[in-house]
């Protein structure tokens, strides 16, 4: 397969291959924070995470907010990083991530040197980056030159990453922003006019994706053909997400598609992440323990593929009904 790439990253297929009877694709991803004149920052940040990883491991009793939790305290030296900490899980923690070039936080609060080299080299930002990347791939490979799509945005937070997916399409498609918090909603707003979107080409609704109601009457009355769920499933317990999958499989109309992500075991720095950054509220699931749900969910297994960006931080599930 021929690469695939933007200004902000570079995406080739390592391999496309059944595995256990599902499609799995292997991705080798690259951003633009990935390259020479980075090189350096890279590599100087990455080593300091990686000793604070190594210091958890040995040290499993210290759990995030421990008194002598000194991996904490070293990564929550930089001020800014402290406010922004304040975000965590939301929308506006998130999107200083995927877009490390911004210089403010949303309250206006000026980031710091150490903070936006935090957001733009460690292996939480990578991934997070990767995922959003993987994403676009697939969703530009089912549109292709489709000139009408109606894409669904499902707790999509500040909406960055859809957007950014969107503008990779031949053809603008007609995006449906939708997310619980209201503050995340007016911010989305505002930055869809920084992308340029035209007004008709986005609407925006405050959801609740986890109102099994309201999403069915929303999917039946928009019937889109792509639907993304990015932020949302890895803080479902077991049975919400069977829930929340039914109802979006059950709801949708045929040649569509949705896509969801989870964070990996296999996440190399996941004590860093819980005990370290102290991320609240993530349940890490392996490949196979999504494959359980979505089969309780009773999808059928020639319907997955699972796109695993070879950061190993997160997965990213595709689920195809032709």
């Amino acid at each position: 397969m021929h690469p695939f790439s933007s200004e902000n990253f570079h995406l080739e297929v390592l391999e496309h291959a059944k595995k256990d009877g599902v499609m799995t694709t292997r991705l080798h991803i690259t951003d633009r924070f990935d390259r020479p004149r980075h090189t350096l920052e890279r590599k100087a940040f990455g080593a300091f995470s990686h000793q604070l990883e190594k210091y958890l491991a040995k040290h499993p009793e210290l759990h995030f907010g421990h008194q002598r939790n000194i991996a904490q305290k070293l990564v929550y030296l930089p001020p800014s990083l402290r406010s922004w900490a304040a975000f965590m899980p939301g929308a506006f923690a998130t999107h200083p991530v995927h877009n490390p070039d911004v210089r403010y936080l949303a309250t206006g609060k000026k980031i710091d040197y150490l903070t936006r080299n935090l957001f733009r080299h460690s292996i939480d930002a990578i991934g997070l980056r990767s995922r959003a990347y993987a994403m676009a791939w697939y969703i530009n490979k089912q549109v292709g030159d489709n000139p009408s799509v109606r894409w669904l945005s499902l707790a999509s937070g500040t909406g960055q990453q859809t957007f950014d997916a969107a503008m990779l399409l031949d053809h603008p498609p007609t995006l449906y922003i939708t997310d619980i918090d209201d503050d995340a909603m007016r911010f989305s707003a505002s930055l869809a006019k920084d992308y340029k979107f035209d007004k008709t080409d986005v609407i925006f609704e405050k959801l609740n994706a986890t109102d099994e109601v309201t999403l069915a009457n929303k999917l039946q009355t928009i019937k889109p053909q792509i639907i993304d769920m990015m932020g949302l499933m890895e803080y479902l317990d077991d049975n919400h997400a069977v829930e929340v999958v039914k109802t979006i499989i059950q709801s949708r109309p045929e040649s569509s598609c949705f896509v969801f992500t989870t964070m990996l075991p296999s996440h190399p720095e996941l004590n860093l992440h819980k005990r370290g950054l102290g991320w609240p509220g993530v349940i890490v699931r392996s490949v196979q323990q999504v494959l359980t749900l979505l089969e309780q969910a009773e999808i059928p297994v020639h319907n997955i593929e699972v796109l695993l960006p070879d950061d190993k931080v997160y997965a990213v599930f595709c689920i195809k009904i032709a």
